[in-house]
């Protein structure tokens, strides 16, 4: 009832969805750098996997039938 869109994935499909949606908000530098500078552990190490991975909302969407747009 609060909710303004559900995302119907492919069940057991989660993590494919999370990964890319990071790959997404990693990629188009949408989070809060001073804060993950200061609090944040292994961002690096997270960016590198994410992007030697090729996590991409495309991606996800291979895995979940979520439409990458």
């Amino acid at each position: 009832a609060y909710a303004d869109q559900h995302l119907a994935i492919r069940p057991h499909t989660d993590m494919a969805l999370a990964y890319g949606m990071l790959g997404h908000i990693i990629e188009g530098e949408l989070y809060d750098k001073a804060f993950v500078e200061k609090w944040v552990l292994g961002f690096d190490e997270l960016k590198a996997h994410v992007a030697a991975q090729g996590f991409t909302p495309e991606w996800a969407e291979a895995a979940t039938t979520v439409p990458a747009g």
